[in-house]
């Protein structure tokens, strides 16, 4: 369940009109009159008449059970819907999320948006899931990885004061559906038109596994790391430009410097320095299924497969 960013916009002075005995800034008609009850409302809607309730957590329940519960509805094709209370800094917060024949939609709420701790002054974001997927993870919110994969995310509206946003639909990022699996390399290509090398998968000597950080619900970055031969590894990827759906990069890849031993068999005796090169050349990525195929800058491609 993906989180909205809020800005909050009240300031110092205003802060002060409220507390003071001039009560014009704090009248009633500013508040939106929007509750969590309200926000209630709007999710099991969405979800439609006779959706299963999925849960209503409290912040720092387990959430292993209501995901689980969304990601049937999703695979079965059913109506499902689910709330989660996240931890606030001066106000209520909340996420929600309603699955419909397929359809996912990330909602958020804000109690007061300003800061100001107002009762029913409430914010409600709605942001849609495009080309929703199932990572394979439940319950791993608060870690950063999703139960459903976003090939793109639209900010839909923000309701406040009984009325939804003007603004035009936002297109922002989503979460790339690499994110949560583990990969193992299986094979490499090292042109277009190449022989295929396989690496044997069974010691599982060469992972990749990203990561994304929950606190930045539209950033198409985050952290990268996993296995090769005896050495841990670790670094950033990121998607560079959003007009470019496909694009896939990697920065920053250091790994620990351990001797391992050279009796492995390795594509072209590619040694830790080698992957990590080749990773660092990685510039787009494809999926089909539970494999994954990152293109380098040079033609050639990495094969990669998804493990339990």
């Amino acid at each position: 369940m993906n989180a909205i960013s809020r800005l909050k916009s009240v300031s110092s002075l205003a802060l002060l009109v409220c507390m003071g005995p001039v009560l014009i800034a704090c009248n009633s008609s500013d508040r939106s009159d929007i509750t969590f009850e309200d926000f209630r409302q709007t999710v099991s809607a969405a979800a439609g008449p006779g959706a299963e309730g999925c849960g209503e957590l409290a912040v720092g329940d387990s959430e292993v059970d209501l995901d689980s519960c969304l990601a049937r509805a999703h695979t079965n094709d059913a109506d499902a819907w689910g709330l989660v209370q996240r931890q606030g800094t001066d106000s209520l917060v909340a996420s929600g999320t309603a699955v419909r024949q397929g359809a996912v939609t990330f909602y958020g709420f804000d109690s007061d948006p300003s800061g100001a701790g107002a009762e029913n002054n409430g914010r409600i974001s709605v942001t849609e899931c495009v080309g929703p997927s199932l990572t394979g993870v439940v319950g791993q919110q608060e870690q950063g990885t999703q139960t459903f994969a976003c090939e793109t995310l639209v900010l839909v509206s923000q309701q406040s004061g009984g009325r939804d946003s003007e603004d035009q639909p936002v297109q922002v990022a989503g979460t790339p559906r690499f994110v949560g699996p583990t990969w193992v390399w299986t094979g490499y290509r090292p042109v277009i038109d190449g022989e295929l090398e396989a690496v044997p998968t069974d010691t599982l000597d060469y992972t990749l596994e990203f990561t994304r950080d929950i606190e930045q619900a539209f950033s198409e970055e985050g952290e990268v790391g996993g296995k090769v031969l005896c050495n841990g590894f670790r670094g950033g990827w990121n998607r560079g430009e959003l007009s470019n759906a496909s694009a896939l990069m990697f920065t920053d890849l250091i790994a620990t410097e351990i001797s391992c031993d050279d009796d492995q068999f390795r594509p072209e005796t590619a040694t830790t320095a080698d992957y990590l090169q080749l990773l660092g050349s990685a510039s787009s990525y494809s999926m089909q299924g539970d494999r994954l195929f990152i293109a380098l800058n040079n033609g050639g491609t990495l094969y990669f497969l998804a493990v339990p």
